[in-house]
This record gives structure tokens, sequence and C-alpha cells, in this order.
């Protein structure tokens, strides 16, 4: 029998979109409204894990889609894993979603509308994005750091400038980086960040240097995300990476398999 929960009052504000610029120039834009249903349907029916940043707040969130209603414009998505506190997702809140399907990375924004519960299972729903950006296949599998592992780092400028990140995905190729202060100095793309921490969940460090290929500097937030690669890893530091992302990719089947996916 077909998922199929009962449709509630839209509850959007008009205010304007004031989304942040999705600014990767590696991304492919796409904004065909049937060509997103149909990628955003293969994340469905690949039963492929997304995960959900709370605009405003520190970390990533694990759900999946649901359902998909091209009619009224919504997608309805499982709960937040782990749940990410009382008032944290309301009507109103933006989200980012990103998700990994067949090799592409997908990433889009989105506005959540309503929250509720469908024969006891929590879910909620957000508007259909307006468009979506995705990248092909990369040389080395990104794996998306649950809010829960706890990996930080800690970049070095040639000043001897602390920045204190937390890691939203992670590679033995390079990661993706949330500063937790915006830097009072610019950051941009080929900035080569001299000495990279990374401490995994284990307390062991990654000692690297660090490529900024990307920045997104958002207005709206206090924070800037980074997407760098590594410069000059040991064969040991690959090798516990390797081992970490297997972890991860462990825990990730172990909890599609849970959720009966």
């Amino acid at each position: 029998m077909p998922f199929r929960i009962p449709l509630f009052r839209d509850r959007r504000d008009d205010t304007p979109d004031e989304r942040p610029a999705l600014d990767d120039p590696e991304a492919t834009r796409l904004t065909d409204q049937r060509q997103i249903h149909a990628m955003l349907e293969q994340i469905r029916t690949g039963h492929t894990l997304v995960a959900v940043h709370v605009m405003g707040e520190e970390g990533d969130y694990n759900s999946a889609i649901l359902k998909l209603d091209p009619e009224s414009g919504h997608i309805v998505f499982d709960e937040l894993a782990p749940s990410p506190g009382e008032g944290k997702l309301v009507a109103g809140t933006r989200v980012r979603v990103t998700a990994r399907n067949k090799g592409v990375q997908v990433r889009f924004d989105a506005v959540v509308t309503d929250l509720g519960e469908y024969q006891g299972l929590p879910f909620f729903r957000t508007t259909l994005p307006e468009e979506i950006r995705y990248i092909q296949r990369r040389e080395h599998y990104r794996a998306p750091i649950p809010v829960d592992e706890h990996v930080t780092a800690q970049l070095m400028t040639d000043n001897d400038i602390l920045l204190n990140a937390d890691v939203s995905d992670l590679s033995v190729a390079g990661c993706n980086l949330r500063l937790r202060s915006r830097p009072a100095f610019r950051i941009g793309r080929g900035t080569v960040i001299p000495r990279c921490f990374i401490t995994l969940p284990d307390e062991e460090r990654i000692i690297t240097s660090l490529e900024v290929r990307q920045a997104d500097d958002w207005e709206r937030t206090a924070f800037m995300h980074l997407r760098g690669r590594f410069l000059g890893l040991t064969r040991a530091e690959r090798r516990s990476l390797q081992r970490y992302i297997i972890r991860l990719d462990r825990k990730r089947s172990r909890k599609l398999r849970l959720l009966g996916l």
C-alpha cells in the first residue's frame, strides 16, 4: 500500500525568499521542475539517507524522503535523527538538504511548512525546491558526518590564528567544514591553510594542510562553510580516514535496515 499522508494547510508566509545562494563552481544548476522531481524521486525510491542542515544551527541530521507531492509543491521527510530538540524545526524553518544518489551529490534549500504524525510516526514537510545543484561522481567517496559523531577541525594560519570548525563530510581526499565563527580575514578558492587538525571520535588526530576549493560566505548567518582538499596526507593518515569512513558507511547501512529501507 503506498505511503499516504493527509494534506495540511500550507502555513508559508508571503515574505521574499532569502535563501543563501548555492555558489559551488563545480555544481550544475537544475531549475526545470520535471527534472527536479525526477531527481528527487530517484532519491526517494533508492531509499537514500539524506543529510539535513537546519539553517543557523550546528551540524547535520539524518532523514529520508517519504513522499513527493508535486501538485501541492511539497516533500515529506522522515523525522530528523538524532532529534534536534524542541523548537528547532518549526514551520518557516529553512533547511539545506544534501544527498548522494548513484555517485551524484545533490543539494537544495527548502522551507519547512508542516510537522505531524502518521500512524504514530513523526514527519515534517517542506516546499519543493525551485532549484537543485548537483555534482557528478568524484574520485573519492565523501561520507556525510552525522551530528552525533562530533568530528571537529582546527585550522591554523601562518599568523597562528586558530579557527575552530565542525566537519560535515569527509573523504580521503578532502572535507567540508563549517567554521564556528566568521574569520576576520578573507578565505577563498585557492587559499592554502598550512595546518589543519581533524579530530575523529576515537580521539585520533589527522594533521595535514588544506587547500580551499570553495567557500560559502552566508551573509545571513555568523558561519562560513569551506570545501577543501588535503595536501600531504601520510599513508597512515589515509588508512585512518578510510577505516573511519567504512565505519560510517556500516553505521548508515544499519540505520537503513532499522528503518526498513
